[in-house]
Formats: C-alpha cells, sequence, structure tokens
C-alpha cells in the first residue's frame, strides 16, 4: 500500500514531536516574524530596492524539510532522513524519495523551482507544505511523483522566454485526496 493510500484520514492536531518543536520555539517564531518584517519593510523602501520585490524565506524551507520528515514518520510510520541539497528530493525514507516544498504568505500554492520531474534520482513523492505566519503548518499535502507527471501538473517555469525549471500549484479543492494534515480551526 503506498504512503499516500494510508494517509486517508486527516489530523487536526500535529503529531507530538511537532507540537513539542513548535512550543519549544514558539518566542523565537514571534520574535524571527517580527524582526523579518521590519527588515523587509526597511529594505523595501526604494532607496534600497530600486523597486524590487523581495521574495523567499530560506527559514521557511529549512523548518518545512524539518516538519516534513517528522509528518512522514508519525504518518507512515517509516523512518527518513533529510539528504543534502546534491540530490533532487530532501527526504529518503525506504524506497521513498520525498521532495519537500513549504510556502507561506499570500502566494503559497505555487512551488519554488523544480529543477527535474522526470529521470533517474527523481522524487517518487511530493510534500506540500502550507504554513502560517508564525511558521505552523496549516496543510499538508502528499502527492504521487508519478501521478503528478502522468497529470501534467508540473508547468515549465519560463525566465525570459527560456525554461529554466518547474513549477508546481496545489489545488486547495481539487486536491483534497492528498490532503494529509489540516490544523484545527
Amino acid at each position: 500500500m503506498s504512503a499516500t493510500n494510508k494517509a486517508k484520514k486527516r489530523n487536526c492536531m500535529p503529531p507530538r514531536k511537532i507540537a513539542y518543536l513548535i512550543s519549544r520555539n514558539r518566542t523565537d517564531f514571534d520574535i524571527i516574524k517580527q524582526a523579518t518584517d521590519r527588515i523587509r519593510d526597511r529594505l523595501s523602501h526604494p532607496q534600497y530596492s530600486d523597486g524590487k520585490n523581495w521574495k523567499g524565506d530560506e527559514l521557511v524551507g529549512w523548518i518545512g524539510e524539518v516538519y516534513g520528515k517528522l509528518f512522514w514518520e508519525d504518518k507512515f510510520s517509516k523512518k527518513g532522513k533529510l539528504v543534502g541539497e546534491d540530490f533532487e528530493y530532501d527526504l529518503l525514507s525506504g524506497k521513498d524519495r520525498v521532495s519537500i516544498k513549504t510556502r507561506k504568505g499570500s502566494r503559497w500554492q505555487q512551488s519554488g523551482a523544480i529543477p527535474r520531474v522526470d529521470g533517474k534520482g527523481c522524487p517518487t513523492h511530493l510534500m506540500f507544505i502550507h504554513l502560517d505566519g508564525n511558521h505552523e503548518p496549516i496543510e499538508i499535502w502528499v502527492y504521487p511523483w508519478k501521478e503528478l507527471r502522468k497529470k501534467k501538473r508540473f508547468k515549465k517555469h519560463m525566465v525570459r522566454n527560456e525554461p529554466r525549471s518547474y513549477i508546481f500549484r496545489v489545488k486547495s479543492t481539487g486536491d483534497q485526496d492528498f490532503l494529509i494534515y489540516q490544523k484545527a480551526k
């Protein structure tokens, strides 16, 4: 049975390890959010930014990979190991290779760059994590990679009219079968 088939029941509370991690870092997450907002506001002044739209948040990716590993281990009862940047995926768990994409903010539905979607060493699964402003998971989806390819869910990302990578977009209403976690309201 595949990992996504086992994941039909959604949790409303995060697994114990994630709840513990959040509680240990709550104050620091609040400080980081406030500091990041202040810095981004200052850097957005035309004197510094030349109109550039600052985007990206490295901390989001790091937290997402840790949350992803903990959710994977909790939901599928499989140990996982985060791997280095030399791989097309972030988490190795047995034969499963999981790419973890984490987003927050107003444009959270679209992933960042996905270098390759086909060939040797590509992931077997895509885990997409949506965080709130305080770096807590709101929703998590796990998709079988082959199914995304088959349904042409990966779109070419064009930069200056040249294909540079691929992107993926979550369909909030259409992807309910892949939703493995939704934060209690």
